[in-house]
């Protein structure tokens, strides 16, 4: 049967009121699983947001002084209207929500993420949400905990709905013992066989509760750790940061969040976030609870991606074949290079190199000798520049090399140092020698286009002049 709005909105409201929950007191279990959900989302405001007529009560809050705001405000009246998690990752990119006065006003709400909740009749009465000033998301980790502790919320809500028709009725008594005992067990069976780490210390760290996944990672019974301490259990390094940070929660009494690591019953390392918050059990001790999720594949996955990127950012920047920078790369170093050089006045030399005669070799060897030419050249400039030199193929058979804050004289020495190398050298293709031009910033160059274009006569004047030498730009030089 297809139910109107209007009547489903009116039945909604009626199971609201008949909760007789708007404008109570706060109650230590609801803001208990709103500093979680908290914690465990990473945003700095949580709520138990009530859905009435004309505004959103909040029944328990974290990171927000307000009771109230309007409904027409909320982000929560449009979350009970769908079944499952509502999320807005970015307001201000939201056509519903860019005009809302949380959003573009002094709050600045970004995020929202919100669960419905829903009385013992189907009913949405309000949310389990999290909001925050930035634009995020969250990990499919934290919306499957976002869901189980809206669970809890839903739980209790309906819980204090059957309080109520237990009043009214002691013939549901036992049905309704039943129901919190469910409850309960789900509760407990949530934080036993949760996919994660939970677990309860005393004040002097001793374990008084884990669950069944500590168990099993550590390879011991359920009951084995009970009343032990980190530092009967594993190495001391371990143990000392674990304790640290449970000091740290216990003495400031807020949740924390901790990276930390552990080793499994096979040795293998697992990493952790750890969710830290203090408790007080039903006679006033204080505890500390702890849930920690396993990030080690995430952190492994982003390692790998760091990898590959430093991979593909050598490959984009280095000439496969003779292993140094190719064109692209120079270009961008000599663009910073010049700047440098004319800004702190700064003398910065260029070297043009060209192997001589580099297509007769190709034509009368094949190319796997000009191949063997340029790797060998590309092994040689490796070996001869200076650390914070830049040595590229800038073309076909075209070198260069970039000698920041230096001069004429020593490009001069590492010319020479070149071409004698690829005479000296064992296992060096025959015949194989280049032709060298030289330019400098010391002689003032309007553009590092025209830098290169200096060099590069040079080295033109040095093939014209016989080939196997070195030539220094001069504004004299007139190539025939």
């Amino acid at each position: 049967m297809i139910v109107s709005p209007d009547l489903a909105e009116e039945a909604r409201i009626k199971a609201l009121h008949e909760l007789e929950i708007l404008d109570t007191d706060e109650e230590k279990e609801y803001d208990d699983l709103v500093r979680l959900a908290s914690e465990v989302c990473g945003t700095p405001i949580s709520l138990v947001s009530l859905v009435d007529e004309h505004r959103q009560w909040f029944k328990a809050k974290v990171g927000l002084t307000a009771t109230e705001t309007h409904r027409s405000q909320s982000f929560c009246a449009h979350a009970i209207r769908q079944n499952g998690i509502f999320i807005v990752e970015n307001a201000t990119e939201d056509a519903r929500f860019v005009q809302n006065e949380l959003v573009t006003g002094e709050f600045g709400l970004r995020f929202y993420a919100g669960l419905p909740i829903y009385a013992a009749g189907g009913e949405a009465l309000g949310t389990l949400c999290v909001i925050d000033v930035a634009p995020r998301s969250l990990s499919s980790e934290q919306i499957e905990a976002l869901t189980i502790l809206a669970h809890q919320v839903q739980a209790r809500l309906q819980l204090r709905q059957q309080k109520k028709q237990l009043e009214h009725t002691l013939a549901e008594n036992e049905a309704l013992t039943r129901r919190l005992q469910a409850s309960h067990d789900l509760f407990v069976a949530f934080m036993r066989h949760g996919p994660f780490l939970s677990y309860l210390k005393d004040r002097d760290g001793r374990y008084i509760f884990y669950n069944a996944r500590i168990a099993q990672h550590y390879g011991v019974g359920e009951a084995d750790w009970i009343g032990k301490t980190d530092y009967d259990l594993g190495p001391s390094d371990l143990a000392d940061s674990y304790r640290q940070h449970d000091l740290e929660v216990l003495r400031t009494r807020r949740p924390l969040k901790f990276a930390e690591s552990s080793t499994d019953a096979s040795g293998k390392a697992t990493h952790w976030n750890s969710y830290k918050f203090p408790i007080e059990d039903a006679s006033g001790q204080l505890l500390l609870a702890g849930i920690s999720v396993d990030v080690t594949e995430t952190l492994e996955q982003h390692r790998e991606l760091m990898r590959v990127k430093e991979q593909l950012e050598l490959l984009a920047s280095t000439d496969s074949l003779t292993g140094l920078a190719n064109r692209r790369s120079f270009e961008a170093r000599l663009e910073i290079e010049f700047a440098v050089s004319q800004r702190k006045l700064r003398t910065l030399v260029l070297l043009v190199l060209d192997i001589d005669n580099f297509k007769r070799r190709n034509d009368e060897f094949g190319h796997a000798a000009g191949d063997q030419a340029l790797a060998f050249l590309g092994n040689v400039l490796r070996s001869c520049v200076r650390t914070g030199d830049l040595s590229a193929r800038i073309g076909g058979a075209e070198f260069a090399v970039m000698m920041p804050d230096s001069d004429t004289k020593a490009g001069l020495i590492l010319a020479t140092r070149i071409q004698k190398a690829l005479k000296d050298r064992e296992n060096a293709p025959p015949n194989l020698t280049v032709s060298i031009g030289i330019a400098t910033t010391a002689v003032p160059c309007a553009t590092r286009q025209e830098l290169v274009i200096r060099a590069d006569q040079a080295m033109y004047m040095a093939k014209v002049a016989g080939k196997d030498r070195t030539v220094v730009h001069s504004f004299d030089q007139k190539p025939t």
